[in-house]
């Protein structure tokens, strides 16, 4: 497995997260986290702890979060070749090296794959920016309403910490930076809504990790929305 140690570490141990209560709360729940399913994954409400159990995860377990999605995604209704265009992101999240810290010609090829998935899925398929969000940038299990395509965040309930500073939470790019990554669930209208684009905050605004965001969950959190 890839260990994250972040740029927040001034030393050779292990980082799960730049915030020190995060990163503590992690190491000690470990052996839980080894063990944790992809439902108590989402269960976590706070991002920052998320992102720190997210760095504790096996490459395995970063997997069958995305599984289980591509998973609960084909039980829903489509036309064939949205059906083929949902599988073929289970050629993406196969690939091991995709997790963890990337050098620059495997981050481009996360890039391009994420790129010609959305041009397909925008050109061929017809679907919005909150189709693609929906089905390829949120681990979140989804379900129609009204033959809307909407996100659960129903059992998110679990908070272990009060989290300070804020984790970094979506991803933006310099190559191909217009990603739906930011969407925010609105109270008023009960449904996600875009926000705008993420915000790249070099040295400060927040915390980043080395993937766990974006497309597939295979892009750096680099940015807030």
């Amino acid at each position: 497995m890839f260990v994250a140690i972040t740029s927040c570490s001034k030393d050779d141990g292990i980082t799960y997260s730049c915030d020190k209560e995060v990163d503590r709360w992690v190491k000690k729940n470990l052996d839980e986290i080894k063990e944790m399913t992809t439902v108590e994954f989402l269960e976590f409400s706070d991002v920052a702890v998320q992102k720190g159990v997210w760095a504790a995860f096996s490459i395995e377990q970063k997997q069958k979060v995305w599984f289980d999605k591509i998973e609960n995604l084909l039980q829903l209704d489509w036309t064939e070749k949205e059906r083929e265009h949902i599988e073929s992101l289970l050629s993406y999240i196969k690939r091991s090296e995709f997790y963890g810290p990337k050098d620059d010609v495997v981050k481009e090829q996360v890039y391009l794959a994420a790129y010609k998935w959305q041009e397909y899925a925008k050109e061929e398929l017809g679907w919005s920016d909150r189709v693609i969000y929906a089905v390829a940038f949120t681990p979140n299990k989804v379900y129609k309403k009204d033959n809307i395509l909407q996100v659960q965040i129903e059992s998110r309930q679990k908070q272990p910490l009060v989290k300070r500073l804020p984790e970094c939470e979506c991803h933006n790019g310099n190559t191909f930076n217009e990603f739906p990554d930011c969407w925010k669930y609105s109270n008023d209208l009960h449904t996600w809504e875009p926000s705008q684009y993420c915000r790249y905050l070099a040295n400060g605004g927040c915390l980043a990790n080395y993937d766990g965001c974006g497309f597939a969950g295979l892009l750096e959190c680099n940015g807030l929305c």
